[in-house]
């Protein structure tokens, strides 16, 4: 009999835990906090990964793909790892840099995050900042000594990918940083070439041409979709060189 008691108060006390991980996840997506808080205090695990959902995501990950400092916060201060990866490779700071969620990077790079961990695939966080047009996140990144080196699919620098985006604002800035400029791609293309195949020669000229510590102004910049597609053209630019 006592045997069966225990056996019992074992499924409880695993059936609750379950129910506080999920609990844990919900808030961390959902942001709220005091079920987030409620769900620690029920001895969830703040570094569980629902095995229902393909990506594989822990709370932390939800947190940083969502937004929400707090919730960040208080996980890291339970335990979360902040270096945990999901199904695809991805640590919350990459996730969060995705998103362009600054805060989030920020509390995370004031922990210690890595930030030049790459997912399965080779990517960064800088890379995936810069590939989707986030420049705070890009700037913050930096700050934090990301690595502007580091190379993904055919070889590409962050820079390749400011290039090929018609990101100037991101390449300029990561030229200040100190982005080479020289270095080709498994195909020998720099990224001033990426800018030129991607219609863009103004901000070819401008990577080209980029010396540091000086301003480059850039003026009338029209741009325009062309045939519809996400492929964009810079057109009409006067570039001075101070």
């Amino acid at each position: 009999m006592g045997n069966v008691t225990v056996a019992c108060v074992a499924v409880l006390v695993g059936a609750a835990l379950a129910t506080a991980n999920f609990d844990l996840w919900d808030g961390a997506k959902d942001g709220d906090l005091p079920k987030v808080k409620e769900a620690l205090a029920a001895g969830s695990d703040p570094n569980w990964q629902n095995p229902d959902v393909k990506w594989g995501y822990t709370a932390l990950h939800w947190a940083a793909a969502n937004n929400h400092p707090a919730i960040v916060t208080e996980l890291l201060g339970a335990g979360a790892d902040k270096n945990i990866k999901n199904n695809d490779g991805s640590t919350p700071l990459w996730i969060a840099s995705s998103r362009g969620s600054t805060d989030v990077i920020t509390l995370l790079v004031s922990h210690d995050a890595n930030v030049n961990m790459e997912d399965n695939y080779g990517t960064t966080a800088i890379m995936e900042a810069t590939s989707r047009g986030h420049l705070s996140a890009v700037e913050t990144l930096i700050a934090a000594d990301a690595d502007l080196t580091l190379t993904y699919n055919y070889g590409n620098t962050p820079l390749h990918y400011a290039a090929w985006k018609n990101e100037v604002d991101i390449a300029q800035v990561l030229l200040q940083a100190g982005a080479d400029k020289t270095i080709q791609n498994n195909l020998g293309k720099t990224p001033g070439d990426y800018a030129r195949q991607n219609r863009n020669p103004q901000l070819g000229e401008i990577i080209d041409n980029y010396v540091k510590n000086k301003f480059i102004l850039i003026t009338k910049l029209f741009v325009k979709k062309i045939n519809g597609n996400k492929n964009l053209n810079v057109a009409k630019n006067k570039i001075e060189i101070y």
